[in-house]
């Protein structure tokens, strides 16, 4: 059965303080650097012989288009290993991570169609069939070693739309109200512009991570699928909440939001929690863009909370109902 890995190792700043935005940029640069060299060595494998020559013309321009990226990545690696608490520590790294000159290199399927137009023409070539794999796993793995899986909880994107809900009254979250002024805002708002200077200034924790994800998309992967996980998610506003953010910061065409029900409200009004969140316009429209529903369950949490076999069995009740 086919499968792909998604990972949070490096790129959990939940709580942390050990890890911070800069940290998670090094870390998918570096696996940036050895993906595209792993490409290279793919493309030197391949069995040239008896080719024609305007396909070795093609897998040559490739293989220096690759070269090229990986020495842009390699030196912004270094830029962003520099002393980016300064001004113009950011400024350099910013400026050559984000200049779309030097063998810049942010999306793979133009790589990968050219590929598979050689495969087309030349069917009968000795490389085809390596050259159909090497496209298939650009398409599968892009410009990284797996696929980028952020964190946060609940509380801290309660935080960070309260800002944008109404600020005449207090918000409750759990109310109709909340669900049908987020659909509103989901529509309503268009992108903000956003750079690497408000990321290092950013405080608030849920902002700095979809800020971060921004930067990712524009600059270092433009094909990349991100996983969102929302932690003792209990309301399906905080659902909402969460799409809504992916959309005003930009990213909403590369992130999955997926809830996690591991408390005991979440795995006990799990169905009608679902219910709810199904029936929202903005959610439904998000999963369309993405085509894909994805929900996770915990349970080494979730035993924690409620117990591991109570928390077994709650999640088993839930599966027909997403399922289905």
């Amino acid at each position: 059965m086919p499968f792909d890995l998604a990972s949070w190792v490096g790129y959990d700043m939940d709580g942390r303080t050990d890890i911070g935005w800069a940290d998670c940029v090094r870390l998918r640069l570096l696996e940036k650097d050895r993906q595209l060299g792993w490409y290279l060595e793919d493309l030197a494998a391949v069995d040239r012989q008896d080719a024609p020559v305007a396909l070795l013309k093609v897998l040559d321009e490739i293989a220096g288009q690759l070269e090229a990226a990986r020495a842009h990545t390699e030196k912004a690696r270094s830029l962003f290993d520099g002393p980016l608490e300064t001004t113009d520590g950011l400024a350099e790294a910013a400026n050559w991570l984000t200049d779309p000159g030097h063998g810049r290199l942010i999306a793979l399927k133009p790589v990968s169609a050219r590929l598979r137009r050689l495969v087309a023409d030349h069917p009968d070539a000795a490389c085809a069939v390596d050259l159909a794999l090497l496209a298939m796993r650009m398409d599968n793995f892009g410009l990284g070693a797996g696929r980028v899986h952020f964190r946060m909880n609940a509380t801290q994107l309660h935080n960070a739309v309260r800002r944008r809900l109404d600020r005449d009254e207090a918000v409750d979250l759990a109310s109709r109200s909340a669900l049908i002024r987020l659909n509103e805002l989901y529509e309503e708002e268009a992108p903000l512009a956003v750079n690497f200077a408000a990321l290092a200034m950013e405080t608030t924790t849920a902002v700095r991570q979809f800020l971060t994800i921004a930067q990712f998309v524009k600059h270092i992967d433009a094909d990349s699928d991100i996983r969102l996980l929302i932690a003792e998610c209990e309301r399906p506003s905080t659902v909402l909440a969460a799409i809504y953010l992916a959309r005003l910061f930009g990213v909403d065409e590369h992130v999955d939001v997926s809830p996690l029900f591991e408390t005991p409200p979440a795995l006990e009004g799990g169905e009608r929690f679902l219910d709810v969140l199904f029936s929202q316009p903005a959610y439904r429209k998000a999963v369309k863009m993405r085509g894909r529903i994805s929900i996770q369950t915990g349970f080494s949490d979730a035993g924690r909370f409620i117990g591991q076999i109570p928390a077994s069995l709650s999640i088993e009740r839930l599966q027909p109902i997403w399922r289905g």
